[in-house]
């Protein structure tokens, strides 16, 4: 069952797409950005993404399995990062590309730390006891 969703996490989740579309869809925007276009669009799509795993990570899914669906959330989030690196590769010189894929790497690694829970070594002793034999 799903939880109580506020229209603020609604309009958090659609307002990017329906962004993005309107700036492909009606020409003025092209016309008007000119070369601030293409970075705007990727920007937004790549950090909707990765805001759209944040939310839906902590509203929408349990905190047992928050670990692993993060985790498949790490993989959408790769293919995303390689499609906006192609285009920034496209249009951009190699530093920029370098910029744009580790900033993106990054702040999903920051966003997705919360959900990874620490394994270290156990500082239990073991179960197992010695016993002298006679």
């Amino acid at each position: 069952m799903l939880p109580c969703v506020s229209n603020t996490v609604i309009v958090l989740l659609t307002l990017p797409i329906l962004l993005l579309v309107a700036m492909l869809w009606v020409p003025w925007f092209p016309k008007h950005l000119g070369r601030a276009f293409l970075p705007l669009a990727l920007t937004i799509l790549a950090v909707s993404s990765i805001a759209d795993k944040f939310i839906i990570l902590i509203w929408f899914i349990a905190p047992n399995a928050q670990e692993l669906v993060a985790l498949g959330f790490m993989l959408r989030i790769w293919f995303i990062v390689q499609g906006v690196s192609f285009f920034v590769a496209w249009q951009y010189r190699m530093r920029e590309v370098m910029l744009v894929t580790i900033g993106l790497t990054l702040l999903d690694s920051i966003l997705s730390m919360p959900f990874v829970k620490p394994r270290g070594r156990s500082t239990r002793r073991s179960s197992v006891s010695f016993s002298r034999g006679s």
